[in-house]
């Protein structure tokens, strides 16, 4: 097994703890037992530094501080000087701070601004040397106590302002989050949770704004702003691009600076946040965020988009609707009267079956509000996937259709639509089941497992155990988690084997009992499935053309070493762990976790009594560190790994590995992607992961390594493996040769779209596990790879696809009984019956057009309509209906189908030339051209870093308007010299594409493409 390591040796450590009351022995306690009781300095203040164990680099301890802070460093530091303040909760626990700006994130978006400004005072380096024992203190081995005849005091005189004595102070400014996904932003200015500037924490706090001004530069471009730091407000901006800025604060006197503090921040997408037309909070247990279409004439015909689970709880509806909606072919169908609904779940991690039929409330409202029979569009992204098929399902039974209601009730939610959905698209859902290593699962036992003053002492085990335990431990005991989970560590029988979770098996025995002829798929709607399995069923890996096979190493750590500080300089050893391994799930048995760690001893008697002695004596090491050995394996027995055909990757050690395909540089841990440091400059940074971005100073030693950098998280051999009772496929089953018909005949599905197997495959030719692997693999791609912004990478946009599915321009009503009253209602087309969908091919059959969509689609059913006593079913298309062989309308059932036009806004694609972006616009005739002479129209510069000038040739210019790519008017200044020249003022708009829309005095209507390049 190879292993290349990468040696991180003496660098400060930041630790980062969110702790309760501190109830037991922690160094933080035996510190403050020892010093609480001495003799304070002369300058009157709430905080020693001595009192907490630091880990974070104390030139942050400045009130001039110009090295790049961060948002980690600065709780680290509020949580050291909290630690440090005589008074207990003089200000508020970090975890309370921590929590209340994550909330105020979370609820409203927005961003508070953290800054701390303290006075305090720090012991003197040397105070503890063995030539000045007794000059100020007289220590043994187990007591400090003052000197009470000393003739000066042991305190630090302040280095930047000796005219204030032993009053040192502490200027430090973050933002309290690390990253922003979107480019616009709003920070909160808010003295009575994060922004601690009084005179109640620093003596050295003057009026504002006179005689000193606080300005606060968000490194966006508009420079310093003066803001008042005693009030509360608000700072809205827009940054050009995505990346790293620094913003800044500091505190001017006559223009002289005298605090300074410069932070860092990341806005992860070069995006601006699109805001929600509505949000509905009238279902229970759900948030419905509504992006209206463009019609805005009150009709309802809803694209409802069900989000998976979020575990961290960070996924906003702007988000979501970046990721998996913003594609301008979906927002097409915008135009054509689509609605789009996110459904937003309180809390995502309960039963599935509550939040189904929550969901099931939202059909029966949409139901009821519609003024017509349109039929719904449901899109599930994973764990929404499941739900969706879940409460699809159960509306189209008997317990629901005949469920007893009052007559006016009963009229009002219209049960005789069912789920009054036509179209269910599936992405990347775990309807076989999810897969969590054992490992990660049983992690967050042993990261618990350390005692907890060590956790309150070290930021590994704080921050990230505290993290891994809210994931690991705290999700894994939530019923939806139990639901999706193939393997559970709850599970684990007498023979160390792991099953599902009975919750799981309860919950697959109900959905398939609701129909046992589809095995619990809706049989009234057509059924869309997309997953990141292959197509064509041939072996597949993993990131970088690997896998994980049965007691396969995850990820090891070889050694990991840390140490805080007492006093700023004298070394504490605080935990020592050599050779933790993660281990996949055993083919047979073995040990998926093992650690054999040590822990400094801590006991009734303290850390320090009886060595502190040692601990003062210079240049030896603290004292004899007494450790805990605390050993922690497990031991399992599951038959299957779980990995070895993965269907949709989940990244794991992938965060953290380079990403390369060097077969030598994938096995590096911790390499370019998780750190960067600077052995010259002395400093360690982590990059971002869960937008996390912070320094570390201090002493640590790191070794690590990977052979594998994902696990699978769907496993899944090909696309196809979603049968309905039958056990996956056979390694050696092969599906291109099976005809298409054999092949869907394994799930109920109507479409399976997959990857293609001629991208990222190659030979394999080791002899090892030979019994899976034989001829070509390929490689698969991530969990929800699916995604929009994702997907633009590896093929033209799926978005092309679901709109054209969904129906923006034809209709494919094939493979279904419709059962109920419905519109269906197509800009072009409408085709129903058994006929092969143009949309998809497969390798062994025959497409009418080519495509690079890879699916397969069923064609061996028919469209019936059974509407007799139940309502009309309507087509309405604008060119042509095609009833093909296999379309039937039952006797007495009540069918129409004519031509009439859509209505929709008027909006069409604009190519921008080559670009590859689009964007849609209110008009039908475009000029496309960009500074073309015979246009009679000169842009001028263009691209412009700030200033655009337009002439015409014999007309004049009656108006301008300028566009982003997603249609957004943008408010301009124009000044005008003729009524054939103008210019506009482009200063403050971001840097990009935009369109320049020019309405002219001979009637005509043109647009040019603008590119904006401060």
């Amino acid at each position: 097994m190879k292993t290349l390591r990468l040696i991180l040796l003496a660098f400060s450590l930041i630790f980062s703890i969110n702790t309760q009351a501190q109830i037991d022995s922690s160094i933080h306690e035996e510190l403050r037992e020892f010093l609480i009781n001495l003799k304070r300095a002369p300058c009157t203040t709430q905080f020693l530094y001595d009192l907490a164990a630091h880990s974070s680099n104390d030139t942050f301890y400045r009130v001039m501080c110009t090295d790049t802070n961060n948002t980690y460093n600065w709780y680290q530091i509020y949580y050291e000087m909290f630690h440090s303040s005589y008074t207990r909760n003089f200000i508020p626990h970090d975890s309370i701070v921590e929590f209340n700006a994550d909330d105020l994130t979370y609820q409203t978006q927005k961003i508070p601004l953290g800054l701390m400004d303290f006075d305090f005072n720090s012991i003197r380096s040397d105070a503890w040397d063995s030539v000045n024992f007794g000059r100020w203190y007289i220590y043994t081995d187990d007591t400090i106590i003052d000197n009470p005849t000393r003739i000066d005091e042991p305190f630090i005189i302040n280095p930047e302002n000796p005219v204030r004595g032993t009053c040192n102070e502490i200027f430090n400014f973050s933002p309290l989050q690390q990253s922003s996904y979107f480019r616009d932003v709003t920070f909160t200015i808010d003295p009575g949770n994060f922004f601690f500037y009084s005179a109640m924490y620093s003596s050295n706090v003057l009026t504002h704004p006179a005689p000193h001004t606080f300005q606060i530069d968000l490194d966006d471009g508009a420079g310093w702003r003066i803001v008042d730091p005693f009030n509360f407000s608000e700072i809205s901006t827009v940054y050009p691009d995505s990346g790293w800025y620094y913003p800044k604060a500091r505190v001017l006197t006559d223009g002289i600076p005298i605090k300074f503090s410069l932070s860092s921040f990341f806005i992860e997408q070069d995006a601006v946040r699109v805001v929600p037309d509505e949000t509905w909070t009238n279902i229970p247990g759900l948030k419905i965020h509504v992006y209206k279409n463009c019609n805005d004439d009150g009709s309802l015909k809803p694209i409802i988009f069900l989000s998976g689970i979020d575990i961290l709880e960070v996924r906003t509806p702007e988000i979501i609707y970046r990721n998996m909606i913003q594609d301008n072919r979906i927002l097409m169908l915008k135009n054509l009267g689509y609605d789009i609904l996110i459904v937003d779940w309180n809390d995502s991690k309960i039963d599935m079956k509550i939040n189904a039929d929550r969901v099931r409330f939202l059909l029966d409202y949409l139901k009821d509000i519609s003024d017509s029979s349109h039929q719904f569009v449901m899109i599930g992204e994973s764990m929404g996937g499941v739900i969706g098929r879940y409460v699809l399902t159960y509306m189209e039974t008997s317990d629901y259709v005949d469920m007893p209601r009052l007559p006016e009730f009963y009229q009002r939610y219209k049960p005789w639509r069912m789920h009054n959905t036509r179209l269910f698209i599936s992405i990347d859902a775990p309807h076989r089941g999810a897969n969590i290593p054992l490992a990660y699962q049983y992690m967050s036992d042993w990261l618990y497992s350390v005692p907890r003053p060590i956790i309150r002492s070290c930021m590994f085990f704080g921050v990230f155990g505290r993290k891994a335990h809210n994931i690991s431990s705290n999700v894994l005991k939530q019923k939806a988690v139990k639901q999706l989970l193939i393997y559970h560590r709850n599970t684990r029988n007498g023979s160390g084997e792991h099953t599902e979770h009975s919750d799981r098996t309860d919950f697959m025995n109900d959905l398939i009992a609701m129909n046992t002829t589809t095995g619990g798929w809706p049989a009234h709607c057509k059924i869309m499935l997309e997953t990141n399995g292959l197509m064509d069923g041939r072996k597949q890996m993993g990131y970088n053309n690997d896998t994980l096979f049965g007691n396969d190493r995850i990820i090891e750590f070889d050694k990991l070493h840390i140490t805080v500080r007492i006093f700023k300089v004298i070394p504490i050893p605080i935990y020592i762990c050599n050779n933790i391994k993660l281990k996949a799930n055993p083919e047979g048995s073995g040990n998926v976790i093992e650690v054999p760690s040590a822990f400094s001893m801590l006991g009734p008697t303290g850390f320090f009594r009886g060595c502190l002695t040692k601990i003062f004596r210079p240049f030896s090491s603290p004292c004899t560190v007494l450790f805990w050995q605390l050993p922690f394996t497990v031991n399992v027995n599951s038959s299957q790994a779980s990995d070895i055909w993965p269907g949709g990757t989940q990244p794991a050690g992938s965060w953290i590995i380079d990403g390369s395909n060097n077969v030598t540089s994938k096995k590096w841990w911790l390499k370019s992607k998780f750190f960067d440091n600077d052995e010259f400059a002395g400093t360690f940074n982590i990059k971002r992961t869960y937008g996390v971005r912070f320094i570390i100073n201090g002493s640590m030693v790191l070794e690590g390594s990977s052979d594998f950098p994902n696990h699978c998280f769907i496993p899944l051999q090909s696309a196809l493996d979603y049968s309905v009772s039958a056990a996956p496929l056979s390694p050696y089953h092969n599906i291109i040769n099976n005809p298409v018909s054999t092949n869907m005949s394994r799930t109920f599905v109507n479409v399976i779209v997959g990857w293609r197997t001629n991208i990222s495959c190659y030979q394999f030719t080791s002899s090892l596990y030979s019994n899976y692997y034989q001829g070509l693999v390929c490689k698969n791609l991530d969990h929800m790879q699916w995604r929009k912004d994702v997907l633009a990478s590896f093929s033209p946009s799926v978005g092309n696809y679901l709109g054209r599915e969904i129906g923006d321009e034809e209709m494919w009503l094939d493979n279904m009984n419709l059962n109920r009253e419905a519109i269906y209602q197509a800009k072009n087309i409408i085709s129903a019956g058994n006929d092969e969908n143009r949309l998809y091919y497969y390798p062994t059959h025959n497409s009418l057009t080519s495509s690079t969509w890879d699916g397969m689609h069923s064609d061996d059913q028919k469209f019936v309509i059974d509407s007799f006593d139940i309502g009309q079913v309507e087509f309405i298309a604008g060119d042509e209906i095609r009833l093909r062989t296999g379309f039937e309308s039952l006797r007495h059932s009540k069918f129409r189908a004519h031509i009439d036009s859509m209505q929709f806004c008027n909006l069409e694609f604009i190519e921008l030339g080559g670009d590859s972006n689009s964007i849609v616009v209110n008009n039908t005739s475009v000029d496309k051209l960009s500074n073309d002479p015979n246009s009679g129209v000169i842009i001028y510069p263009n691209p412009s870093n700030g200033k655009i000038d337009i002439k015409t040739n014999g007309f004049d210019i009656l108006s301008c308007s300028l566009f982003d790519l997603k249609g957004s008017n943008i408010l301009i200044e124009i000044s005008r010299t003729s009524q054939n020249h103008i210019s506009i003022d482009c200063n403050f708009i971001a840097n990009g594409v935009y369109l320049l829309k020019i309405n002219t005095s001979n009637g005509t209507i043109k647009y040019f493409k603008i590119i904006i390049n401060h």
